[in-house]
Parts: C-alpha cells; structure tokens; sequence
C-alpha cells in the first residue's frame, strides 16, 4: 500500500543516521516511505537510500523527492469523502474544498489493482482518514495528489 513519504525534520538524536523502530521524527532531515512490508529511508542533506522497495514504488517516491529538492512545491491535499459513481469512476471531496469525479479504469492494473476490474469489489472503496485517500478491502490505495491532479484536469 503506498504512503506518501514523511518528512522527519524533528527531535533528540543528533548525529544519528540509524531510525529507531516506530518512524519517530529525528535529525538529520530525512523522510520515510512505506509500501506493503517494504520500508524504505532517504536523508535529504546527500540523497543516501536506506531499506528495499519495489521498482515502481521507488520510481514514485524518488519523483517526489526529486520535486521536493529542486524548489518544486508539492501541493499535498487529501481526501474527505468520496463515493462510487458508476463503471470506474469516483466522485471525491478534496480537504481544499474542491471536488471532482475521477475515471479510473486505466489504473487498474498490476498485482494490487488487477483485481479491483471487478466492479463489485472497486465500487467498496472508502475513505482512510489516516492516510487522506480512497481505499479498497484488498489493501490497494492511490495518492491523493495524482486523484486531485487528475480531478482538476476533467473540470
């Protein structure tokens, strides 16, 4: 399950490189990311990667980091409520606000989405408030920065 990454900008363990169990924030600057059972760590001050990840997932995170060091703001929203419309399609309420359906059938595909091309198991996604994004019963979720994006694009 994708998470977006976290930035840990915070407190008490001066120097250390090594992240303590639990994700807590401490120096140096650095953020997590965590998919499925994989963990991964990348300090922001020289880029170094700590932990494994699946190809495509690492491909997503090292995008945003990549957007987030070279002066490229991130709008980061999330999803308040969202509800099956019909075929693929999700209508979404953004915490900005805004609101927006969004067709998702080119998206499933792939391990974790294949399955959701049964409309009776994709139309049960609901809202994670933790995580700020749509989520189904099998574990898959989506970023709610690419839902936004592609929700301002149809209007």
């Amino acid at each position: 399950m994708w998470r977006r990454p976290r930035p840990a900008m915070g407190c008490g363990h001066r120097g250390k490189r090594a992240c303590p169990a639990g994700f807590d924030e401490h120096p140096p600057p650095h953020f997590h990311a965590k998919y499925g059972s994989y963990e991964m760590l990348i300090y922001l001050d020289d880029g170094v990667v700590e932990g494994k990840f699946p190809r495509r997932a690492l491909r997503h995170v090292l995008e945003w980091y990549e957007g987030s060091t070279t002066g490229v703001r991130i709008m980061l929203v999330h999803i308040v409520d969202a509800k099956y419309v019909a075929g693929y399609k999700i209508w979404m309420k953004f915490d900005t606000g805004e609101e927006g359906e969004v067709d998702l059938a080119d998206m499933l595909w792939g391990e974790v989405f294949e399955p959701l091309k049964d409309r009776e198991k994709f139309r049960r996604c609901k809202v994670d408030p933790e995580a700020g994004t749509i989520v189904w019963e099998n574990g898959a979720d989506l970023a709610p920065e690419s839902l936004y994006s592609r929700a301002k694009a149809i209007k």
